[in-house]
């Protein structure tokens, strides 16, 4: 998929690739402020519009494993969450870097 992503980002025009680089630093948080805001007990969310007009809400959670453990909650991780035919979807999304 990244060699996908990675064809078409070829075939943008200057213009376009500037102003997407400008688009995901907006909705982008560093891995400082996303392990301060999470340390925090807080959620850190940033709302997308996708190619058909949707939304898209990527936020950053810490999960319970269901165990007895020492680590619980565990994270954080990235999760997206979108609407599909009105019910509200979540998508594992993965691991920020660096963690």
């Amino acid at each position: 998929m990244l060699d996908r992503v990675k064809d078409i980002l070829a075939q943008l025009p200057e213009r376009d690739l500037r102003a997407l680089a400008e688009h995901i630093d907006a909705v982008l948080v560093t891995d400082e402020e996303a392990e301060r805001v999470v340390s925090r007990g807080e959620r850190l969310a940033a709302t997308v519009t996708d190619r058909k007009g949707g939304t898209v809400t990527y936020r950053l959670e810490r999960v319970k494993c269901g165990k007895a453990c020492k680590g619980c909650p565990h994270g954080p991780y990235l999760y997206k969450y979108w609407r599909e035919a009105g019910r509200l979807r979540k998508g594992y999304v993965g691991r920020p870097s660096g963690r």
